[in-house]
């Protein structure tokens, strides 16, 4: 310090203000800077926050999507499940009136008709046709 001071008396003093606020200057600039860098870390800092909250959040629709698309999945299943049962019911409908046709046809070429016989058709005929109105 004694040189400075050495300087001091020696020199004028705009000398002097010019050195003191060159000294204060670029304190200003320095210290400007470590805030800068310290405010850009913490920016930095809230936009990795702001991409972690962004990420649970789409983590947590996925989820409740996922749940969803499950819960209609099983309905949908539950669905064509009920389709075989009634294809195979409509399936076995067929078959027994196919059945009835043919017995119908092997007896109307066997022997000629019988009122008794045309009734007992009639009335399996009418049962069909009740099975299929109750179907949904």
């Amino acid at each position: 310090h004694e040189i400075m001071y050495l300087n001091m008396i020696a020199t004028q003093v705009e000398h002097a203000a010019y050195f003191i606020l060159y000294i204060i200057f670029m304190t200003l600039i320095i210290s400007n800077i470590f805030v800068g860098l310290f405010l850009a870390e913490i920016d930095e800092l809230d936009s990795k926050q702001s991409q972690e909250q962004l990420l649970k959040q789409y983590r947590q629709q996925h989820h409740a999507w996922k749940k969803s698309a499950n819960a209609r999945m099983k309905i949908l299943e539950n669905k064509r499940e009920n389709y075989r049962v009634r294809m195979t019911e409509t399936e076995m409908q067929m078959k027994q009136i196919q059945q009835l046709l043919m017995s119908d046809l092997s007896t109307d070429v066997q022997e000629e008709p019988v009122l008794g016989n045309q009734n007992d058709n009639s009335v399996k005929m009418e049962n069909f046709e009740r099975d299929d109105e109750e179907e949904p």
